[in-house]
């Protein structure tokens, strides 16, 4: 299984150590992902049960404030000190939100849930990836200077991460029939609290990884230091600005509209978390066709891959759930079918964007600022996020999800345009750009071309 993983993914050119890091990370992120999303096909439907749709923005927009406070300063904390005890820290908050989750019967109860989570998103948001990145820089540079290997392992690994919380959200769906959905929230948070754990255990720098020395000073040189290089390199900017827009549409869609319109389609939690497996387990397929071609692409494609991905998919689900009406919760094949044909292809061009996005972070973001700024990323698209909810959570009741999702692919044109200026701004090899800027004793690498 071993060797057939390694080929799998491509990475069997690294050196041992680089390949056994690999493994390390992948094993232990596909076991957390079952954990993970367990309760991903009825999180939202039992809250809009409880309180309603418009009090879900609501819950969903306090919750993205909260995060949006913590996350950079925690990011840059990771930065400080390593990611383990984030990640530990990050776990275990949210293993006691789903335990709060089981006791919740009203808008308030939620509502502490909803601050947990939030608390532990904080911790967790950009850990796992700044841990990875660093580390894979490190053992793996030499032999893969051009970033092919990563490419194609980003994209094979996206795509068997897609079937492992496609088999999570079908379980819990089925166990939440069979018993009743509380029950699930108390086995995803043993779940959580074991990871904690784990993480604790597990992860581990190799020699190479420079931290500053543990003070205050150097703190807060962190945090200007990531913030100076997102807003003054105007690739990064325009980068930032566009992943604003595109991701703000992806929250209100997960989180708001979603799961919705599987209970439309199936008319039970089992249907729901059936239907979310079989698309992820065609999507998986489309994204591990995109791995080999993203091998070949540029980051140039980046803004025609986000129009089909953001623009093009909206508008067709705008006409899918218009032809094929809501609200009716009862199983229908044929719009089952419909959905899922519209949905595969999609995918495809999802994949190669993800895969072209993480190789523009991986060498475009400077290794001592990589926690924060994967923290700050987050950050900035929960402050845009927020009132978003709000007012998406008031379309849906009032407009309908159809008319709200035409609006959603409305916006994605503008993020379309700041992708678009991020590549235009994208500095040549040699330029005046590609150098180090000094703060003190932090240095910031700018953005270096693909």
């Amino acid at each position: 299984m071993f060797r057939f993983l390694n080929t799998f993914l491509g990475i069997q050119e690294l050196p041992d150590r680089a390949q056994k890091f690999v493994m390390k990370v992948f094993y232990s992120t596909m076991i957390l992902g079952l954990f993970w999303t367990l309760s991903s096909a009825f999180f939202a439907l039992f809250v809009i049960d409880l309180v309603g749709i418009e009090l879900l923005g609501v819950l969903i927009a306090v919750s993205f404030v909260l995060q949006a406070l913590l996350d950079y300063p925690s990011g840059a904390f990771g930065d400080w000190i390593g990611q383990r005890w984030i990640l530990f820290t990050g776990f275990f908050l949210e293993a006691i939100a789903y335990i709060s989750l089981f006791f919740a019967d009203s808008f308030s109860t939620l509502l502490i849930a909803y601050i947990l989570k939030a608390i532990a998103a904080s911790q967790q948001s950009g850990a796992i990836d700044t841990w990875f990145d660093n580390n894979y820089k490190v053992v793996a540079d030499k032999s893969d200077p051009e970033r092919k290997i990563y490419k194609f392992l980003s994209g094979r690994w996206t795509a068997i991460g897609n079937i492992v919380p496609g088999i999570a959200t079908a379980l819990g769906g089925i166990l939440a029939t069979i018993f009743y959905r509380q029950a699930v929230f108390l086995i995803q948070a043993a779940g959580l609290a074991l990871f904690a754990i784990v993480f604790l255990i597990i992860v581990r720098d190799f020699p190479g990884i420079e931290r500053p020395r543990r003070s205050i000073t150097n703190y807060f040189k962190l945090l200007g230091g990531g913030l100076h290089f997102a807003f003054f390199n105007k690739t990064m900017l325009f980068f930032l600005l566009g992943l604003c827009f595109s991701s703000t549409v992806v929250i209100v869609w997960v989180e708001m509209m979603l799961f919705p319109v599987y209970l439309s389609y199936t008319g039970s939690d089992g249907g729901v978390g059936l239907m979310r497996l079989v698309i992820l387990l065609l999507g998986s397929v489309s994204i591990f066709l995109a791995s080999k071609v993203a091998v070949n692409m540029e980051i140039t494609w980046i803004p025609s891959l986000t129009f089909i991905d953001t623009v093009l998919f909206y508008w067709g689900v705008a006409i899918l759930t218009t032809w094929f009406p809501l609200d009716t919760n009862t199983f229908n094949p044929l719009a089952i079918f419909s959905f899922m044909l519209f949905y595969t292809p999609i995918y495809f061009f999802h994949g190669l964007k993800m895969i072209l996005n993480s190789r523009f972070f991986l060498d475009s973001i400077p290794d001592q600022n990589r926690n924060s700024i994967y923290s700050l990323i987050p950050t900035l698209l929960l402050i845009t996020s927020a009132p978003v909810a709000i007012i998406g959570g008031s379309l849906i009741k009032n407009l309908g999800i159809s008319t709200t999702a035409f609006i959603l692919g409305s916006m994605g044109i503008i993020s379309v345009f700041f992708f678009t200026l991020s590549m235009r701004f994208k500095p040549t090899e040699g330029s005046s750009e590609n150098i180090k800027i000094n703060f003190g004793t932090n240095e910031v690498a700018s953005f270096t071309e693909q």
